[in-house]
């Protein structure tokens, strides 16, 4: 089935689980992680379900800055875009307020190394912990 042009996933039943989601999301596009423009094909509620998926799995594995550090980061759009069409607009803010955050304090991090002055990245990473 597709809409506009862009394919479907009939995922049945409709998964409740984060952690479920995210494996019905592996089942119907199993290269995604590899190949993460084979969402393109789909609709952007899919790329946005995926993002919101991605993002709340690396949250709840390792924070936010592993989100981004893991490569994450090319879908915080998406992640943004779903919490929106969601009608959740505490994740929306919060999630894009975090990513303000953490894209300065990586910023600060290489202009620091570059310039050699400045706390290390692993100086960095254990007082963020």
């Amino acid at each position: 089935m597709t809409v506009d042009g862009r394919r479907l996933v009939p995922i049945t039943p409709l998964p409740t689980r984060v952690d479920a989601v995210w494996d019905a999301l592996l089942e119907a596009v199993p290269d995604v992680s590899t190949r993460p423009e084979a969402l393109d094909a789909y609709t952007p509620a899919l790329r946005q379900l995926h993002a919101m998926s991605l993002l709340t799995a690396e949250v709840n594995n390792g924070g936010f800055s592993q989100f981004f550090f893991n490569g994450g980061g090319m879908w915080v759009d998406d992640a943004i875009a779903g919490w929106a069409a969601a009608g959740l607009p505490a994740h929306e803010e919060l999630t894009l307020q975090l990513t303000v955050n953490c894209a300065a304090s990586w910023s600060l991090i290489a202009v620091n190394a570059l310039r050699g002055s400045g706390p290390t990245l692993e100086e960095t990473r254990k007082e963020n912990r």
